[in-house]
């Protein structure tokens, strides 16, 4: 592999990361306990009633409370139940978080060229990356845009012989917006391994980092969500000391932890989606038939411990692909781009509207912008302060692109193209048609006078063969 001879790569080992962080307890397997499927959390009063059904079931003492990890639309739901039941805590699942971290970032950067990007690294279906169908190929993808804009960036960095607190104050604006992404994802990826580490603190103190992005992104929810779960977790010790302790849980392999929200998805979740094929009549045969897949799933793995000795196994293979050649080839097309003088021309930062003064402007005040939303929904829904309103909640303060968007201006090129070269034939026809009626005039004015010289010839010819003729006849008969 080819890399510039004036950047020395050096290789960080994730163990040496890992010991500036307190790692949690290798605690043993937990209890999980199946209880009876009940009504979808689509409104409040399901998810309160499925929260009163979890407070009965653990039968709790005076002095204790119970903990309840959640997705965001649930704890959204949670949080006014939580308000007249001070026994109920909620806790917002870091595993649906991250992934909506990962929306905010394609949705900020949709109009600076990450979709080039991810089709440069071999993406093929876009449209399947906007909306974040799979979380891993997402992740992944990310992961490797993440890893080729820090490459280009520091190769960058070192030929012009910079500090990266000197980006954001250069000319540049390529440098400038990707120098912020390489920012940003740097705290969604301290995240993510905050949760497959089990570091708590690492995990928290990205998601604070982090924060700021969603309201403009337009995530008002994840906004709002945030903002409660990051007040409760520094308001209350107690939830802190417990999470230090088991931040994430461990099921499969040593030193390898999945979120709450993760592990239930996982293991408990996707089974019932895979099972549950045919769509029930009614909301009871439901409940029927996901009970009855959750006992079959209960007892398949009672057996599969009886004859390995573990207690949940995956089945799925991990297919570990190396992408370092199209890691490489993006970050050398990144480093011309940022090198030339009109990098729009750059397939890299083709079709990048935002991609100006206005947008790159507009771009690096957004976060401080996002810190002061944050900051009116906290003095209007926590600390109540400001008047409690919603309007202006779901603005983003950034342009976004989608892709059909850029698969319009691509076909919009394409016809711009092709009538150009239809103008241009047209020209080419036009211009040989006048030099045809030009050296066809030309040719008929010669040709004709051509004839006419040769007619006279052969008239003169014919007269003075007549006059030799008449003399000689003449001078024959005076003879």
């Amino acid at each position: 592999m080819d890399c510039p001879k004036c950047v020395t790569i050096k290789r960080v080992d994730c163990n040496q990361i890992m010991t500036h962080f307190e790692v949690s307890f290798n605690l043993p397997p937990p209890n999980v306990i199946i209880l009876d499927a009940g009504d979808p959390p689509s409104s409040d009063s399901a998810v309160h009633k499925c929260l009163e059904m979890y407070k009965n079931e653990i039968g709790m003492e005076n002095n204790e409370y119970i903990n309840v990890v959640a997705d965001e639309a649930i704890f959204r739901r949670g949080i006014s139940y939580c308000k007249t039941n001070q026994k109920t805590k909620m806790i917002l699942g870091q595993w649906h978080t991250n992934k909506d971290m990962m929306m905010a970032l394609i949705t900020i950067f949709s109009g600076y060229g990450i979709f080039n990007m991810a089709g440069i690294l071999g993406v093929r279906f876009l449209d399947k990356l906007e909306k974040g169908v799979d979380f891993r190929a997402t992740s992944r993808v990310l992961e490797l845009i993440w890893i080729s804009v820090g490459i280009a960036i520091h190769i960058y960095v070192k030929k012009k012989k910079q500090t990266l607190d000197n980006i954001l104050k250069e000319e540049n604006n390529c440098v400038k917006v990707w120098y912020l992404y390489f920012q940003w994802a740097s705290y969604w990826r301290a995240h993510w391994f905050g949760i497959r580490w089990g570091i708590f603190d690492l995990q928290h103190e990205s998601l604070k980092a982090f924060s700021p992005l969603f309201p403009i992104a337009g995530k008002s929810n994840y906004a709002r969500s945030v903002t409660y779960h990051i007040y409760c977790i520094e308001n209350n010790p107690l939830l802190r000391k417990m999470l230090r302790t088991a931040p994430s849980i461990n099921l499969t392999s040593p030193g390898h932890f999945f979120a709450y929200d993760e592990a239930l998805e996982t293991f408990g979740v996707k089974f019932v989606k895979q099972n549950v094929i045919r769509i029930p009549a009614d909301g009871e045969e439901l409940k029927l038939r996901i009970k009855a897949t959750q006992l079959e799933k209960e007892r398949t793995e009672m057996l599969i411990c009886d004859y390995i000795g573990d207690s949940v196994q995956s089945s799925r293979p991990r297919n570990v692909q190396s992408r370092k050649e199209k890691i490489w080839e993006l970050a050398h097309l990144l480093i011309n781009a940022f090198e030339s003088l009109n990098p729009l021309e750059n397939p890299v930062f083709e079709f990048c509207n935002n991609l100006n003064d206005d947008g790159v402007n507009q771009l690096i005040i957004a976060y401080d912008i996002g810190i002061k939303r944050l900051q009116t929904i906290a003095n209007q829904e926590i600390f109540l302060t400001e008047s409690y309103t919603t309007i202006g909640r779901r603005a983003r303060n950034i342009t976004r692109v989608t892709v059909a968007d850029i698969t319009k201006m691509k076909k919009e090129k394409k016809i711009e193209i092709r009538e150009e070269k239809e103008k241009e034939k047209r020209r080419g026809r036009e211009r040989g048609r006048e030099r045809g009626s030009e050296s066809g005039r030309g040719s008929g004015k010669g040709s004709g006078t051509r004839k006419r010289r040769r007619r006279n010839i052969n008239q003169l010819t014919k007269i003075n063969i007549i006059e030799e003729i008449a003399y000689l006849f003449n001078l024959y008969n005076e003879k």
